[in-house]
């Protein structure tokens, strides 16, 4: 109900949108959405409708693509069984192989051994100082697959 029942000139009386209720002119106000309310309720607009968002530009100035990955491992296999304690494997091929190397042999237990090659004599990589730790080439049958993989190099071959 409305409190104030006398004449009041040109204050005349509006529904309220949300309430419903008669309400006074000089009481009410417009919403940002164009609803006219009572004052208690008014419900100002959320600031974060008016943001606006700004262009992100993420071009590159000086573009440069990526290069194409290369890889190239210098690798080979066990051709013949060399038993625990031999500082000697023969292998399918000895090529990219060069003495300084750091080279990775993996055993028939499945753990891999490191030496740094000494010698190459035909299809024969030696190394000095401790022997093969475990057995290779002599677990798995024919054809033998032990891996030897180079992991360095000396001069840059």
């Amino acid at each position: 109900m409305v409190a104030d029942k006398f004449y009041r000139g040109g204050d005349y009386y509006q529904i309220d949108d949300i309430r419903g209720t008669k309400v006074r002119a000089s009481n009410t106000r417009k919403q940002w959405d164009g609803m006219v309310t009572h004052g208690h309720s008014f419900s100002p607009r959320q600031p974060q409708d008016l943001v606006v968002g700004v262009r992100d530009d993420q071009s590159v100035p000086i573009p440069r693509p990526r290069q194409a990955n290369v890889f190239s491992i210098v690798g080979t296999q066990v051709s013949a069984p060399a038993a625990a304690g031999a500082t000697l494997i023969t292998v399918a091929s000895t090529v990219g192989f060069t003495v300084g190397n750091l080279v990775q042999v993996m055993l028939d237990s499945g753990v891999p051994f490191q030496f740094t090659l000494t010698g190459i004599s035909g299809s024969t990589l030696s190394w000095t100082g401790r022997g093969l730790p475990g057995s290779v080439g002599t677990l798995y049958g024919d054809p033998i697959e032990n891996a030897v993989i180079s992991l360095s190099s000396v001069g840059g071959t």
